[in-house]
């Protein structure tokens, strides 16, 4: 067999191993992305964390708060560990904050019997700058939203109070009365 030279100002197809090579440097990035898919991300790159990068947990200040104003014992600690961190980003001095109104019904409660249907009027009687976080503490319980417009989080739905308060009736919480699809069946005839 005779080999021939190559024609002048004709293309010569590329070798075929240098194909080979790019495919398999493609087939080995695919597989090692594949790979990589099933390491977990650190906890600073998780969706809970804070801003500080790490999930805050509850201050037993905010806990014994909650439950002193939702007049709940048993308030959920992961619930409570997100309505906290949300809190803190959503209000940076959330903290100072909390320190104050516990001062403050401390001190009232010192002086006088303090129960709590009468703390926002006292809070709003000597015009506290910490007025509005009761009414923020129980918001964020009951409805799970923390903040409003657009620094509005929202933390919780299923496990928001105001859902647990109904879940003998409202399963899911909606509107329906009764078991999944109880709206769709025809009424009985008279």
């Amino acid at each position: 067999m005779k080999i021939l030279p190559p024609s002048a100002g004709q293309e010569q197809p590329a070798p075929a191993h240098a194909h080979d090579k790019a495919r398999r440097m493609l087939l080995a990035g695919i597989l090692g992305s594949y790979v990589c898919s099933f390491i977990p991300l650190p906890a600073a790159f998780a969706d809970n964390a804070s801003p500080a990068g790490a999930a805050a947990k509850a201050s037993e200040n905010f806990l014994s708060l909650s439950r002193l104003l939702t007049d709940k014992k048993d308030l959920n600690p992961v619930q409570a560990d997100r309505l906290y961190a949300a809190f803190v980003s959503v209000y940076p001095d959330f903290e100072a904050q909390l320190q104050q109104l516990s001062e403050f019904i401390s001190a009232a409660e010192a002086q006088t019997k303090l129960e709590v249907s009468g703390l926002q009027a006292a809070l709003d009687a000597q015009k506290s700058p910490v007025a509005k976080l009761p009414g923020r503490i129980v918001s964020g319980w009951y409805v799970g939203v923390v903040g409003s417009g657009k620094t509005a989080r929202c933390v919780t739905y299923e496990t928001s109070l105001m859902y647990v308060a109904v879940a003998d009736r409202l399963k899911p919480p909606s509107y329906a009365y009764g078991p999944y699809g109880s709206w769709g069946r025809n009424p009985l005839a008279a």
